[in-house]
């Protein structure tokens, strides 16, 4: 019923607009296409620089936020460097942890602990005191050691025996403090540490690093923003750039008030604190220079309604009898009625245009026929293309992979100069037997876990006792289907930049399984590992390989493997990556269920 209305509706207005002449029309075509759009179209220009420049605004806000964030975190992690050196130090331990006869001795062996380990030289700039703590009664208070005892009741003390942490910040005021290095003689931040790293049945240990408060300070006042900077801990204002900051002052409370208006919020977690970024009263011309354009802007609006009336005007005089007469003629052409238009002959655009018109009806049917054509031969060339990439990238695999195993052999043989190259020589002859014999790109589990087998055995001639592996594949996924080399060259990457890359013995763990609909390949080593960063940037672009990606990497196998298994499994192929420095690397693989 709606629908007949409003059916209605229209063609009563559009019986009325046929009573208007030509020239109506147009107005109304200006007024509906061109007045109100131009003004529309200025206003949202206008909106979209308030935005964008609103946005700019935020930006630099987060850009300031993230400075001041690194800047701090950085300070910070120089300190943390400072107690992991101490932690791990055994002399320093081992000096702690003895029990003195006599304050000589405890003056000789410190006496050769500031030959052997100087303490003040291992502190950096922007670090202001560090003193260690122990629960040993023979040792003598002073210099860079105290007793557990003279601390027990402060506020630092128990703040860090309650929480339970092994490390930790405290941000504090100390009424006691007096520090000869900086101007700062009240407000402290300390990183505080157990020394429990050899031996957990030992007296207590704790070295408490204070950090320099005034050169910190001084950076947060020396960034060149037009902002305010906060940084918070909890209720507390730590650092600021307002001025009001002073060491010998207790913290500042902070004022949910001041964050009215254009500001930005950052939270930072650093070692057990949560600290809270601010900047706020940034100040910005986008007022002024809308104001200075105002000219500017009243002149394109006067050009863009003016101008488009006059041009239409002579436009319509012109063209509007042969442009209808096209309109009829296009019209047939929708109830596929192809007719020439032989009545009209004229040599400007639309002349041309008409007779580009009765070329395109003789030849529609035609067109369509090539169209159709051509869209299959794109199709075909496509598949093409994909095979071509597949052998492409098949026949980057096994040089590389030759390369490797023949510059193991003879390394070997050249370190230890004994005749067991032959021995291995022969298993490497069977690896390149088999990978002549494999005319097809997609072998079984089962062929791909005998070539990884003599591959580490290979491995194993190289390294010795320094690799070690474990192989657990479950019997029903020896017979699935995956692309040749693939396993393997994810094998590889672990023991060249994995276990290679440690002093230590290294293992590889290798489990195949099924799980439901698809079988997961799990590659897990225990080497030097990568950080966070360059696993996430490893896992992108192992994700989105492709020809284009793998000439231009330097992980050229495993982007090689990753595009051959998508090309095999489509978009159910799915790969993840874990890894930790000097921990190992996790790399799991799901494919779909393949059998032929």
């Amino acid at each position: 019923m709606k629908s007949d209305l409003l059916s209605k509706f229209f063609r009563n207005q559009i019986k009325k607009l046929d009573n208007y002449t030509l020239k109506k029309k147009l107005y109304f075509l200006y007024i509906f296409c061109v007045a109100i759009p131009v003004i529309v179209t200025n206003g949202l220009i206008l909106k979209i620089v308030y935005d964008a420049e609103k946005a700019s605004r935020k930006r630099n806000l987060e850009n300031i936020a993230e400075a001041v964030e690194y800047n701090i975190t950085s300070s910070f992690s120089n300190a943390v460097s400072i107690t992991n050196d101490m932690y791990t130090n055994r002399i320093i331990s081992k000096f702690l942890d003895t029990v003195y006869r006599s304050p000589y001795d405890y003056y000789n062996a410190y006496d050769s602990l500031k030959r052997n380990y100087i303490l003040h030289q291992s502190l950096g700039l922007k670090i202001s005191n560090v003193i260690l703590y122990v629960d040993n009664e023979t040792i003598t208070n002073g210099g860079k050691f105290a007793k557990v005892s003279e601390v027990v009741n402060t506020e630092w003390y128990q703040y860090f025996t309650s929480s339970g942490r092994n490390l930790i910040l405290f941000p504090y005021y100390d009424y006691n403090k007096k520090n000869l290095y900086t101007h700062d003689t009240g407000r402290t931040i300390s990183i505080i540490r157990r020394l429990n790293y050899y031996g957990k049945n030992s007296p207590e240990k704790i070295v408490k690093l204070d950090v320099d408060y005034s050169i910190i300070q001084k950076d947060i006042t020396n960034t060149k923003c037009d902002a305010k900077v906060y940084v918070c801990d909890g209720d507390n204002i730590i650092f600021s750039n307002d001025g009001n900051t002073s060491g010998s002052n207790e913290f500042s409370k902070w004022d949910e008030s001041k964050l009215k208006g254009e500001h930005a919020e950052r939270q930072m977690h650093l070692y057990s604190r949560d600290w809270d970024i601010y900047i706020v009263g940034y100040q910005s011309n986008m007022v002024e220079r809308l104001k200075d354009n105002i000219p500017v802007f009243g002149i394109l609006v006067l050009a863009n309604l003016f101008l488009p009336i006059t041009i239409m005007y002579l436009v319509n005089q012109s063209n509007t009898r042969r442009i209808f007469l096209l309109g009829q003629y296009l019209d047939k052409v929708k109830e596929e009625k192809f007719e020439k238009i032989t009545k009209e002959e004229s040599v400007d655009e639309i002349g041309y245009l008409i007779k580009n018109y009765n070329l395109m009806v003789s030849k529609m049917k035609d067109l369509i026929q090539v169209v159709y054509k051509d869209k299959l031969e794109r199709h075909e060339l496509n598949l093409a293309k994909q095979q071509a990439e597949l052998l492409a990238l098949h026949s980057q695999i096994n040089p590389h992979f030759m390369f490797n195993s023949l510059e193991s052999i003879r390394m070997r043989s050249l370190i230890k100069g004994e005749d067991e190259t032959a021995h291995i020589i022969g298993k490497l002859a069977v690896l390149m037997r088999k990978s002549v014999d494999w005319g097809a790109d997609t072998i079984t589990i089962k062929e791909e876990m005998d070539f990884v087998e003599a591959y580490l055995q290979l491995q194993r001639y190289r390294f010795g006792d320094k690799l070690l592996y474990r192989i657990q594949v479950e019997e029903e996924c020896l017979r699935y289907k995956i692309p040749k080399l693939t396993i393997l060259t994810f094998v590889e990457n672990s023991c060249v930049h994995g276990i290679e890359s440690i002093s230590s013995e290294g293992w590889l763990f290798i489990y195949i399984k099924k799980q439901k609909d698809s079988v997961t390949i799990e590659i897990e080593d225990t080497g030097i590992g990568m950080s966070e960063e360059q696993a996430k940037k490893l896992q992108y672009c192992m994700k989105n390989s492709n020809i284009e990606t793998i000439e231009n990497s330097e992980s050229i196998g495993i982007l090689n493997a990753c595009v051959r298994l998508r090309m095999f499994c489509g978009e159910t192929f799915d790969i993840k990556i874990e890894s930790e420095e000097k921990v190992g690397t996790t790399i799991v693989i799901k494919v779909p269920i393949i059998t032929c």
